[in-house]
């Protein structure tokens, strides 16, 4: 027999959004106990609770940082070296013609087979320290390896009588201007020429090279001593003409004082990679931090300058710029400590935060900055009492790590959407011999975030695209947890409980539903309330119809 029986019932339908998830687990404690309920007509929506932590990984971002404490951080790094100065010791080097003439001068003839030795003082010429540049002194260098050309020529009138092989020059470095590397004297380079006219190269290694005062060149000794191979009738205008000149040298340090080449700057761009979601938020963080790890194997007294710091958007448009409050400026000069040593480096940590460099104002200007650049230079703070020096390789290296926690100012807000699907085909599949009377929609929503939220039903259409529950409130506040710490993370979650009345008809328009949208924003723009987010921060949102209604089911056969 057949039979209509008029029934309260209970139709549970568990879905979440974004972070929100549905529950395996159905609690049925709070159902009037007078109700018939057949666990056929609960229909689940599938899924588990989703927490921040499982969101971020969604999202696809590999730099952020989870602690012990469940703190979010979003990490990016970055190196940049840049050259303090060039040192070319050669860059301004010119041939120096020395002309040895006879002493005592003489006129007359020379028999075959004379030897004549003969001395000339002068330099060899570096064009290093130049008036033009007083700041700048080398004051000397530790060189590893050079080469002196040697090029000798003879005036016409004893060159048929000398031959090149006859001729020995001495070249030596008076009042120890170059010295070895235990500051001894160096020893005399003594030499046969090439042919007339062609350059000798000779080569030094391992010298100390010393240029105090300003000087501008190595001082030299140069003597000439000959053999003629046949008489010559020589004059006051009978000379020697050798030609020097350093044609490589290369340093292993130089001392002296130095200032910084004009292009010793640069940028550094670093990529935030913060998750893709996030960039339609309203983040204002607390106290985004740069730690500026600065190496410098500059042998002076450094003034590091951090020129600028910027925020660019996806589009490489600038959105924003930190400042400094002490001086005001939207730059500022750090110093690196001198190495005491030509082996080491001077070292020193630059920490920008809101505090030092207004770190937090580049997240105020409503978007979410897709890179940070900073430009850096440097300067030298000069003490005239020490030499500085400069290695081949010297250069200023800094590792820049940005960290972003999870800190939201007042007035931030995240908005987070998803989707539970196909409701309407569960509600029509699980409920297709129940005729609804009157329905009431039951939402409990955990709230497991330190500030209040709005929830949202959007896009509401049924599976043809048409929209419907056109007069359906869809807007509900969700109360903020109050059991929080010190420091406003949540203790324990907050449950807010919202009834919604349906209308006539507005149950058969969600059952014509395909999938259901929701929204949950957290904070708002005009919240007085900053936000800690923890990793294990979640919201669930449990969804239930209490309604009344008649049930078509078979009771038994009469007889």
């Amino acid at each position: 027999m057949n039979k209509k029986s008029t029934l309260k019932f209970l139709l549970i339908c568990w879905g979440f959004t974004t972070v929100f998830s549905s529950c395996t687990d159905i609690d049925l404690s709070g159902i009037s106990k007078d109700i018939a309920i057949n666990e056929s007509l609960i229909i689940p929506a599938g899924g588990d609770s989703i927490t921040v932590n499982e969101l971020l990984k969604k999202a696809g971002s590999n730099d952020i940082s989870i602690d012990s404490n469940n703190d979010i951080n979003f990490i990016s790094e970055k190196d940049i070296d840049f050259s303090f100065k060039n040192i070319d010791l050669l860059k301004y080097a010119s041939k120096n013609k020395i002309t040895v003439g006879l002493e005592p001068a003489y006129s007359g003839p020379v028999l075959a087979g004379t030897t004549v030795s003969i001395q000339k003082k002068d330099s060899i010429s570096l064009g290093i320290n130049s008036a033009s540049k007083p700041d700048e002194r080398i004051e000397k260098a530790e060189i590893s390896s050079a080469t002196i050309g040697v090029t000798l020529d003879l005036t016409s009138d004893i060159k048929s009588s000398i031959k090149y092989s006859d001729v020995k020059i001495t070249i030596s470095f008076p009042n120890n201007t170059v010295t070895d590397f235990q500051e001894n004297t160096y020893p005399d380079i003594v030499i046969t020429p090439n042919p007339y006219g062609t350059v000798k190269n000779v080569l030094l290694n391992n010298f100390i090279m010393h240029t105090p005062g300003g000087a501008t060149g190595i001082p030299v000794t140069i003597t000439v001593t000959a053999k003629t191979s046949s008489g010559a009738t020589v004059s006051n205008a009978s000379a020697f003409n050798c030609t020097l000149s350093f044609n490589q040298m290369s340093f292993k340090t130089v001392w002296g004082h130095f200032s910084p080449d004009s292009n010793s700057k640069d940028s550094l761009r670093i990529n935030l990679n913060l998750p893709t979601t996030l960039t339609a938020f309203n983040l204002k963080f607390v106290d985004p931090v740069a730690k500026i790890t600065v190496k410098s194997s500059v042998g002076a007294k450094l003034l590091f300058n951090v020129d600028y710091v910027k925020a660019f958007d996806k589009n490489n448009v600038e959105i924003a710029k930190a400042h400094f409050t002490s001086p005001a400026s939207d730059s500022h000069t750090f110093k690196i400590p001198k190495p005491k040593g030509v082996t080491l480096t001077g070292d020193t940590i630059i920490t920008l935060d809101k505090d030092n460099g207004g770190t937090d104002q580049l997240f105020t200007s409503g978007k979410i900055p897709d890179a940070l650049e900073y430009k850096f230079s440097s300067g030298v703070e000069t003490d005239l009492n020490s030499l500085d020096f400069i290695l081949p390789d010297s250069k200023i290296h800094a590792h820049v790590s940005v960290k972003i926690p999870m800190l939201l100012k007042a007035g931030s807000s995240i908005s987070l959407q998803d989707t539970i699907k196909n409701v309407g085909g569960n509600l029509k599949s699980s409920m297709k011999d129940v005729n609804v009377d009157s329905a009431i929609v039951i939402l409990d929503v955990t709230n497991h975030f330190p500030l209040p939220a709005t929830l949202t039903l959007v896009n509401l259409v049924d599976s043809l695209g048409k929209p419907i529950l056109t007069d359906f409130i869809n807007t509900y506040s969700i109360a903020a947890p109050t059991d929080l710490t010190s420091d406003g993370a949540v203790v324990t979650p907050k449950v807010t409980q919202l009834q919604i009345k349906l209308k006539k008809g507005q149950y058969d328009q969600i059952k014509s539903m395909k999938d259901l949208y929701f929204n949950v924003t957290l904070g708002n723009s005009d919240s007085t309330t900053g936000m800690h987010i923890l990793s294990t921060d979640y919201m669930k949102v449990k969804m239930g119809v209490y309604g009344k209604g008649t049930i078509s089911t078979t009771l038994g056969t009469s007889k």
